[in-house]
């Protein structure tokens, strides 16, 4: 979805499987990482993303996750 733009948006899709022994249930959490700088390291990409799973996941969960 960037068109190797210098500034790009992505829209991403994150899972996670149950684990059931540990009472974690699966998660599939979709949305969009806006106006990001492309000419910078996958790895600020992917803590943008993992930012999003988690803040999607603590509105939506009843169970208090550890941080």
């Amino acid at each position: 979805m960037s068109g190797l733009s210098d500034i790009s948006d992505y829209k991403v899709r994150v899972f996670e499987e149950e684990t059931s022994h540990l009472d974690i249930p699966a998660k599939d959490v979709t949305g969009w990482i806006k106006g990001h700088t492309r000419r910078s390291s996958v790895w600020y990409l992917v803590r943008k993303i993992a930012g999003l799973a988690v803040r999607e996941i603590e509105a939506t969960s009843d169970n208090e996750q550890d941080v």
